[in-house]
């Protein structure tokens, strides 16, 4: 399995467990052995993986329990229309 969750996050599996993968950037720039002659300095994006569930529905849980968490709200109005537009993305991503 390699399911892509929102921009920021993908689903991988192995035998045995679901695992969710989050999106980084890494700056090239930053590097001890970069040359700016001839390496690319565009930021280049990785996945690493932060969590492990048995289950799908645990993983999309956990997804949407982080996004929560990453909110920028700062009423508690914003946090509920945040919660329910997360709530409502992972519905419609498991609808179809």
């Amino acid at each position: 399995m390699d399911v892509k969750i929102f921009d920021d996050y993908r689903l991988t599996s192995d035998t045995h467990c679901v695992i969710v993968n989050k999106r980084y950037f890494t700056d090239p720039t930053k590097s001890p052995k970069f040359d700016p002659a001839k390496d690319d300095s565009t930021p280049r994006e990785k996945w690493r993986e932060v969590a492990y569930f048995a289950t799908v529905d645990q993983c999309l849980r956990y997804i949407a329990d982080q996004r929560i968490r990453e909110s920028d709200a700062r009423t508690i109005e914003e946090l509920r229309y945040d919660i329910r537009k997360i709530n409502g993305e992972i519905r419609r991503f498991l609808n179809g």
